[in-house]
């Protein structure tokens, strides 16, 4: 990261600037709390496309790959986060290689974008989504509905999402109870909380 950016300016004051940088540099206790939940379930994610939304490191999406998914899509606000983290750790971490990356036909694939943009969505292409995984992505109640809309919009007719969130976001208002509302009084979704990080 460029020490002069504008973003590595924000890092030196702050985790979060909205819209700008939102902490994907960091990798935050719910994204671990999720990959346990995963793995104590057992969950199947052979020959799943698998979408890991506001990905930050890629950590959940990395197990996802591991264990067998058809595709994993890394999406994050920032394309430095993607370059410096998300890329060196799939690459640590799997088989993937940088040359595999670059491939058409990728089982890794990464995006930058911010969930407000209606074009990120057309980033994604056509496909419809198995499985969802984010983590740590309630904390501002502003994004929330941005976030449920591209749930909505990407995830398959038979498709399960996974947010791994604390309940409460103190200082920054985020919360589950904000997501379950925004769920149960715009969307077509059906969601429960479950074992909420605190």
């Amino acid at each position: 990261l460029d020490k002069k950016s504008a973003l590595a300016r924000i890092l030196e004051k702050s985790d979060l600037q909205p819209a700008v940088y939102e902490g994907g540099f960091k990798v935050w206790e719910c994204a671990c709390d999720l990959i346990s939940h995963l793995e104590e379930q057992r969950y199947d994610f052979t020959s799943k496309n698998v979408l890991d939304f506001g990905c930050g490191h890629g950590l959940p999406g990395i197990l996802a790959l591991t264990q067998g998914a058809r595709v994993v899509y890394f999406q994050d606000l920032n394309a430095e986060v993607l370059r410096h983290v998300t890329v060196p750790n799939i690459l640590l971490n799997t088989e993937t290689t940088l040359e595999d990356l670059r491939k058409d036909d990728a089982t890794a694939r990464l995006i930058a974008g911010n969930w407000a943009d209606p074009d990120l969505i057309k980033l994604m292409g056509e496909r419809k989504w198995d499985c969802i995984l984010t983590s740590d992505t309630l904390y501002s109640l502003d994004s929330i509905p941005h976030l449920v809309r591209c749930i909505e919009k990407l995830l398959s007719s038979e498709g399960e999402c996974f947010v791994a969130a604390k309940r409460y976001y103190f200082g920054i208002g985020g919360s589950t109870a904000a997501l379950m509302d925004e769920i149960s009084e715009s969307t077509g979704l059906k969601g429960q909380v479950g074992l909420p990080c605190v």
